[in-house]
Parts: structure tokens; C-alpha cells; sequence
């Protein structure tokens, strides 16, 4: 796709802040593709659900601390966590910065759910989906993603099209706490451990695993969407 006005052709008539403004106003008019993702809901086969939470742009060190809070406040209704990077971090000054993906094992009521992700400084359109969804649940990526950045052409400076550049499928980093001698009272989702396990590389039980109670499920929920820029 091509914008309608020829860059070449106004330079001749415009001020250099004009051709600026006329730029910016162009490039944000480009409409930017979506591509297609794939992931997976933590609803349950029977209905209850898993706590699923997406961090963007946050400093592990900071992400770290409010896990340990969370863990210790309500880890009767948690599995160690299982973080996954979503996309790859940056080593700042302050520390590492990424997204990340963040999951409990443990079996819970919708409501209760919900109480916990409240919890977690995940954006306010994570903590809706659920209601803004008709599968109700929320959905965690598995798969690659791809950006779209808008590309010019080298001699008349027209917006000609977009390169695609691959983002990885989000990759396993740790469980935390990583030692926990803490057995759920709630029955654990087999199926979603062992489609992570099948899917995602380098992804491992935690070493307690042996003592978790499993519930025998086989299914999760697959779902194909549109991923946005970013």
C-alpha cells in the first residue's frame, strides 16, 4: 500500500517544518498490518481456571518482588510461578527490562481469579479480557509474533510497504519461589502443564512437581488472533 501524495512533489513548495508535519501526519495515517498469533486460554476443561498474568516493560528485579508478596499472601491458592519472557529483555542501567509472562498452575474459581490477578500490576485491558471476551478467559501467546515497520523508498522517500521482522514465541526463564515445599489444596491442570511442557523450549517442571495433585485433563483452549504493532 502506498500513501497518495509523492513526497518528492511538495518539497519544492514547503517549508522544512511543513514537510516535518507532513511526514509525521503521513506515517500515522499508514496503516500498520496485523499479524495472526496464536495462544492459549486458562480456562479449564470443567470450568474453573488458571492464573495467567502479562507484564509489559517492567525491571525483573521489580517484577521478582511482587511475586514473593503475592506468593506469600495467598500461596495457598499458587504453584511457584512459572515466568516465561515474552519478548527479549534490555539490560539497562536499573536492571533488566522485559515482558513476561506469568503462571500458577493451581485450579481456581473465576472469582478467586480474578481476586489474585487483581493483585498484579498487569494493564488494566489484561484484567478486563476475561469480561470483554466471548470465551471469557484470558489468553497468553505461544507462538512467534511478527512486527511491521514502515518502510520508504530510498530515492523519493514514499511510504512503499513494511518489512516483516520475526519475534520469538516466548521463552521459559524460571519458576519462582524456586524452592517451595508447599503442596496446592487444589487440584493442579495437567493439561495446561504438559501443552507448555510440549510446546514452549527449554520449559521444566519444577522440581516438586512429583507432589502436585493433577487432575487428570487432556484439553486446553487453543485461540488464533490479531496481534497489534509491538
Amino acid at each position: 500500500m502506498k500513501v497518495k501524495c509523492n513526497i518528492v512533489d511538495i518539497v519544492e513548495n514547503r517549508s522544512e517544518k511543513e514537510l516535518d508535519d507532513f511526514i509525521e501526519k503521513e506515517e500515522k495515517s499508514f496503516k500498520k498490518p496485523v499479524s495472526t498469533c496464536y495462544g492459549i486460554t486458562n480456562k479449564c476443561e470443567d470450568g474453573q481456571y488458571i492464573l495467567f498474568a502479562d507484564y509489559d516493560k517492567v525491571y525483573f528485579g521489580t517484577l521478582l518482588k511482587e511475586l514473593d508478596n503475592i506468593f506469600n499472601k495467598f500461596k495457598r491458592y499458587l504453584t511457584p510461578f512459572a515466568i516465561l519472557e515474552s519478548s527479549e529483555s534490555v539490560l539497562t542501567k536499573n536492571g533488566t527490562l522485559g515482558s513476561y509472562h506469568v503462571i500458577s498452575f493451581v485450579k481456581l474459581p473465576y472469582q478467586k481469579m480474578r481476586e489474585l490477578l487483581s493483585y498484579m500490576t498487569v494493564d488494566d485491558d489484561f484484567y478486563k479480557l476475561p469480561k470483554n471476551t466471548p470465551y471469557r478467559a484470558n489468553t497468553l501467546r505461544i507462538s512467534p509474533k511478527f512486527d511491521w515497520e514502515l518502510q520508504h523508498d530510498g530515492k523519493t522517500g514514499e511510504a512503499v510497504g513494511n518489512k516483516q521482522i520475526l519475534k520469538d514465541a516466548p521463552r521459559f526463564i524460571t519458576w519462582y519461589p524456586q524452592e517451595s515445599a508447599h503442596i496446592p489444596l487444589m487440584e493442579v491442570s495437567e493439561a495446561h502443564l504438559k501443552t507448555y511442557k510440549h510446546l514452549i523450549e527449554d520449559f521444566k517442571f519444577p522440581l516438586i512437581y512429583c507432589r502436585w495433585i493433577m487432575d487428570g485433563s487432556s484439553k486446553v483452549e487453543f485461540k488464533q488472533y490479531d496481534s497489534l504493532k509491538g
